[in-house]
């Protein structure tokens, strides 16, 4: 994941892996937009942030094979992170281990990566609970059915 930075002269205009963004010209002020996930400090108590710290325990012991690997993804899982997330911050959490451990740059990838959303990962999703009542309610008709046929 090397950033590969170009200016375009003429316009101040900065190429960052196909993204466009605002260089700083002398003499012109240029204000570059940022989301909020980029400009919101990343705290010791974020889900990204501990997670990473995580992958970097497991990736300083030695190899990630296959059963760590789904350790991780499960410890994401119950932090609120998607399998998405959970991929792109052992990506970036490897990457910055290979360039000599976290640093800035490592900060603004892990805040690049959208935040777990705030919803209890115990709570039931929708699609769950409606799963759920109709196994239910085939249970009950075939209870019904059999007390029919015992009677």
């Amino acid at each position: 994941m090397s950033r590969e930075k170009s200016t375009i002269p003429s316009t101040g205009l900065r190429s960052d892996h196909g993204v466009l963004r605002l260089a700083h010209m002398p003499g012109q002020m240029l204000h570059e937009r940022h989301t909020p996930s980029q400009t919101a400090p990343l705290h010791a108590g974020d889900p990204r942030w501990v997670f990473a710290v995580l992958v970097r325990l497991e990736i300083e012991r030695g190899t990630l094979t296959g059963a760590i690997h789904d350790r991780l993804m499960l410890s994401g899982e119950r932090m609120g992170l998607g399998p998405m997330q959970a991929q792109a911050l052992i990506a970036i959490t490897q990457e910055s281990l290979a360039r000599g451990g976290f640093d800035s740059s490592t900060r603004a990838d892990i805040l690049s990566v959208p935040a777990p959303s705030n919803r209890d990962p115990s709570e039931l999703s929708d699609r769950t609970r409606w799963m759920v009542f109709g196994a239910l309610f085939c249970w009950a008709l075939i209870i019904a059915g059999l007390m029919l046929i015992v009677a």
